[in-house]
């Protein structure tokens, strides 16, 4: 390149950047001559016009509208109005916070009069900028309470007048959870002992062992092996007869827990004699213990005068391990369904639904569904705190007949909380709560309460939960049960249900609804008359099946995360999670159903039973997560 070439090259480039320069100044000023506006995204408990709150002073917050830049909020002035005229005048009749100099748009809580129950509260805002000029007020947002106190609810709790058993299969007598008093949550070994006696003039007929330690243990009896385990949840059996003498015996067992948590063993031998006596030698605090393993520990000869007593904590069926038998077996209540009709002879202004079940609850008026929430009333400790959801219902009413019904189901408060299945807040029974308020137009309202005058019957789903599924048996369906009008002669009266000392809170934080619909991408038949779907993605939810076929045709879904290497899904790390969907035919048309009361995490779905062969439309993945 030239000389004179270079010169004109950089000539060139300067324009090029002054260029760039004064584009970037004219859109700057473009910006700084914007004029800021109202504030925006008026949110109340950082919800948009919630429905139903029960705080006393609700957090207020928004979005300063001006782009500027360095723009900053000096100060704002909020007006809550008891009604919107008042409030499209500038008047607060309930709060009018004056001019408050303060750079926080979020976290403002109102102080305003005290707030009623069922009350609907307009608000709005406006702010200062850093010039002290003062923006126009946003647009005119509210909120609405609840019901703040006890007195305020009129309703009982409701359900269906039966008894839920646990079912003991093999009766057997347990003792206690026992460990080393001093080595909780120590990841090493640690040594058991217990010598007892049998009786020299007895034969004996049958002998069995039953343990499981958390999280692992090899016994012996008389120096001599006779199993081990590695999972708590499962209890292990032996037949030790050949190992047995009469007069003293020893039990010997090492156990650890190599996870560093909570430790325990349980133990317990049963003897039968010929005689038709037994003799029971279970985990107590007469066994002893130590940490060192010594030399001819597993015998009887032992010599274990320094050995210490264990530490005993508590008694099978208790709160840290639950029970884990296999021969207790726990069904949880049967889904119920609820309805009562009643009538409205006046214009209809408002209604709304306050609503709460245990364990959940979905809720119908006239025959459509309220809301789009699902599992609610939600997880809390049920015992102490139970959220209760508030809905508008106004669309869904009509003057003249009307009726309400429910459908109830287990979830997390009666199908075996936790990841051993075990661990419930109650055996039932199932039990719902509704005040649905209807506000008329000349001023008057009625209150519908659940109370003695509805009616319940058995649900069509026969099974339900949290881990294993749900089963629905759709020859059982009531036709139109939720709708004005059905004959339910023959169902039965419910029952009032005590539930003392609970605090009713409102919604607290999103609720749980269907997010997603995802269809399947791939489907593919491992074994004859199995088909695998692959829906392309890990999910959490269950699926939608459609299906036509004859009464009484049974089909099963089975979820998994991933697949064998023969392309049958992988089940095991599910442990005792059956995640099994099942659905009998009532032989009409096209059929679609999909759960009410279970979740399950999955990419793949087995069907088997199936009608023919499926196609890709025969189910559909409803994603679920919190709104």
């Amino acid at each position: 390149m030239s000389p004179t070439d270079f010169l004109k090259f950089v000539k060139l480039y300067e324009a090029l950047i002054m260029l760039f320069v004064l584009s970037f100044v004219v859109f700057s000023c473009s910006e700084k001559i914007q004029s800021p506006g109202a504030p925006q995204n008026l949110q109340c408990e950082y919800q948009s016009n919630p429905l139903g709150i029960d705080v006393q002073q609700p957090r207020l917050s928004w979005i300063v509208n001006d782009n500027r830049r360095g723009a900053v909020q000096t100060a704002y002035q909020v007006l809550v109005s008891s009604n919107k005229d008042s409030l499209q005048k500038d008047k607060g009749d309930i709060w009018d916070s004056g001019k408050v100099e303060s750079d926080q748009s979020v976290h403002v809580e109102y102080e305003g009069s005290e707030l009623e129950s069922q009350k609907r509260y307009y608000w709005k805002v406006r702010t200062w900028d850093s010039m002290d000029e003062v923006k126009p007020f946003s647009e005119i947002a509210w909120w609405e309470m609840g019901l703040l106190h006890a007195e305020n609810w009129q309703a009982q709790w409701i359900g269906k007048d039966v008894v839920n058993k646990r079912v003991v299969l093999q009766p057997w007598e347990w003792g206690y959870w026992v460990w080393h008093p001093k080595e909780i949550g120590i990841k090493k070994p640690v040594y058991f002992r217990k010598i007892f006696n049998l009786p020299a003039n007895k034969k004996i007929k049958s002998a069995k062992i039953r343990t499981t330690a958390d999280n692992r243990f090899t016994a012996f009896v008389n120096g001599k092996k006779i199993g081990s385990g590695t999972a708590w949840t499962e209890i292990y059996e032996f037949n030790p007869q050949e190992h047995l003498n009469s007069g003293k015996n020893i039990i010997a067992i090492k156990a650890e827990n190599t996870l560093g948590n909570v430790c325990g063993l349980l133990f317990s031998l049963k003897v039968e004699f010929e005689d038709g006596s037994s003799k029971m030698v279970n985990s107590d605090k007469s066994w002893i213990t130590f940490i060192r393993k010594e030399s001819d520990w597993k015998q009887l000869k032992f010599a274990d005068n320094s050995w210490g007593k264990v530490k005993v904590i508590e008694k099978y069926g208790g709160f840290q391990w639950g029970k884990v038998d296999p021969n207790e077996i726990y069904y949880p209540p049967r889904s119920i369904l609820l309805r009562k009709q009643f009538a409205t002879h006046l214009k209809i202004k408002s209604a709304r639904a306050y609503i709460t079940g245990l364990g959940n609850y979905v809720m119908f008026v006239n025959g459509n569904r309220v809301g789009n929430d699902i599992f609610t009333p939600g997880w809390t400790d049920y015992p102490t705190k139970i959220q209760y959801q508030t809905y508008d219902v106004t669309s869904l009413m009509k003057n003249g007949a009307n009726a309400v019904g429910a459908v109830l189901g287990n979830m997390w408060w009666s199908g075996g909380l936790g990841w051993r299945g075990s661990m419930v807040y109650s055996e039932g029974p199932l039990r719902f709560l509704m005040q649905l308020v209807i506000n008329y137009d000349d001023g008057t309202n009625d209150v519908i309460v659940t109370d003695n005058s509805w009616k319940t019957i058995n649900s069509p789903i026969v099974e339900n939960h949290i881990y294993h599924g749900e089963t629905y048996d759709a020859r059982l369906e009531n036709t139109d049960w939720d709708k004005p009008g059905f004959d339910d002669a023959t169902w039965e009266p419910v029952v009032k249900i005590e539930n003392k000392n609970v605090e009713l809170v409102c919604q607290q934080g999103p609720t749980i609804q269907v997010t997603e619909e995802i269809k399947p991408v791939q489907i593919t038949e491992p074994d004859s008359c199995v088909y695998v779907f692959d829906m392309g993605q890990n999910m959490v939810g269950w699926v939608r099946l459609k299906v036509k076929g004859k009464a009484g045709s049974k089909v099963v879904l089975r979820f998994a995360e991933v697949l064998k290497d023969d392309g049958n899904i992988y089940t095991e790390n599910l442990r005792g999670a059956r995640a099994t969907d099942t659905y009998i035919l009532k032989g009409k048309g096209t059929e679609k159903w999909e759960p009410k009361f279970t979740y399950h995490g999955f990419r793949y779905v087995e069907i088997k039973g199936f009608p023919g062969k499926p196609g890709k439309d025969a189910i559909l993945s409803k994603v679920v997560h919190s709104n």
